[in-house]
């Protein structure tokens, strides 16, 4: 449980970046980490249930998508490729959590080990 706090608030730190990055976003476009670790979690539930294979991410669109998260729980996101791991590597720090495609041909990642990077494609 500690983790996935953690990973909420990487999330978060990931947002901020790129909120900081991308000019012209929306003021009030917040990021829920905890709703996004929540749709994952829902979404990789389901497909286990309906003996489904879970693929190694899911991207954001496509949590929006299948009804895990609304348009304004990603609103920071608009028009970016957000991707979100279903499989966590808790013995490899370097481990991608999430990636966020930028405009400017850039990579956001979050590690596992919970810090968040810039990196050219």
């Amino acid at each position: 449980m500690a983790w996935a706090i953690g990973l909420a608030l990487a999330i978060m730190v990931v947002g901020g970046i790129i909120y900081l990055l991308l000019p012209g976003n929306a003021p009030n476009a917040k990021i829920n980490g905890p709703k996004i670790i929540a749709a994952g979690r829902a979404y990789t539930h389901d497909l286990v249930t309906h003996k489904q294979p879970v693929p190694r991410a899911v991207s954001l669109s496509e949590l929006v998508t299948h009804g895990y998260l609304t348009p304004a729980d990603v609103a920071a996101f608009q028009g970016l490729d957000a991707t979100l791991s279903l499989i966590y590597n808790a013995s490899d720090p370097t481990f991608v959590l999430m990636r966020v495609h930028m405009r400017d041909g850039s990579d956001v990642v979050l590690l596992g080990d919970g810090s968040a990077h810039s990196i050219q494609r």
